[in-house]
């Protein structure tokens, strides 16, 4: 289980632990700043138009190929493939599910609806969040199970909040706190790691996430991306629910 500790003096740091630098000064922008720095610069990020993620989705038992196709600012889709399950889902302007199975496609409203387009922002939340009418505050100086961090929170226009935390040396982001929604209207509290950084398209990014229960430290998924494609060329269609029934083995490219 991931702990967040607040460092209210430097007697508190443990020395089996690397310095932390107690700074509960440093701004939201100057976090914001190291960040764009440590993956390779504001500007390569955000020339950054499209994305295509193929690799694998772990939730207990089950290990599913999964593809993303992603578009900014804000549209994606994703297939899942496993042994008897065949399913995309994706945000076009409206949450939609579709089993390749029967063709049935669902167009979710309410709750379901607002998680889908919050969850197919492009960038992290915090990028360019003047003009995505967010509000973003320093949490200071903290340590992330052991980890010396700076803490960044964002408060989204729909009233959600998620906060960030980054590693002080390298700038890069640890680990992301937001509340999930659960079925029956109630919420958990969860925790994603990002790891396994790499150059893409000039710019650093996670390959491996890994989110738990903060309450219980159960892990709820993992997911490992084999391949990150950058610029890749997209059409209004493919962000649309598939037609008809999918052949075995459609839908997995």
């Amino acid at each position: 289980m991931f702990a967040l500790v607040t460092i209210a003096a430097a007697a508190v740091v443990a020395t089996a632990h690397p310095p932390v630098v107690i700074d509960d000064t440093i701004s939201a922008d100057s976090i914001i700043a190291r960040y764009y720095a440590a993956v390779g610069g504001k500007d390569k990020l955000l020339a950054i138009q499209s994305r295509r993620l193929t690799g694998t989705y772990r939730q207990g038992s089950l290990a599913a190929h999964t593809v993303i196709l992603w578009r900014r600012p804000g549209v994606r889709r994703i297939v899942i493939t496993a042994p008897g399950i065949n399913h995309a889902e994706g945000f076009d302007g409206v949450t939609w599910e579709h089993d390749y199975a029967t063709g049935r496609t669902i167009r979710d409203t309410g709750t379901a609806n607002v998680m889908g387009r919050r969850s197919a922002e492009f960038d992290e939340s915090f990028v360019d969040y003047a003009t995505k009418r967010s509000r973003v505050t320093s949490l200071g100086s903290g340590l992330l199970d052991g980890q010396p961090t700076y803490g960044l929170r964002v408060a989204l226009m729909d009233g959600a909040q998620k906060d960030y935390f980054f590693d002080q040396k390298s700038g890069l982001i640890v680990a992301v706190k937001q509340q999930k929604p659960m079925p029956g209207g109630k919420s958990v509290e969860t925790l994603t790691s990002y790891d396994d950084w790499r150059p893409v398209g000039g710019v650093l990014m996670p390959h491996v996430f890994l989110e738990r229960n903060t309450v219980n430290g159960g892990i709820i998924n993992r997911v490992e991306w084999d391949t990150i494609e950058v610029n890749v060329p997209t059409s209004v269609s493919d962000f649309r629910p598939p037609t008809g029934v999918a052949r075995s083995g459609a839908g997995t490219r």
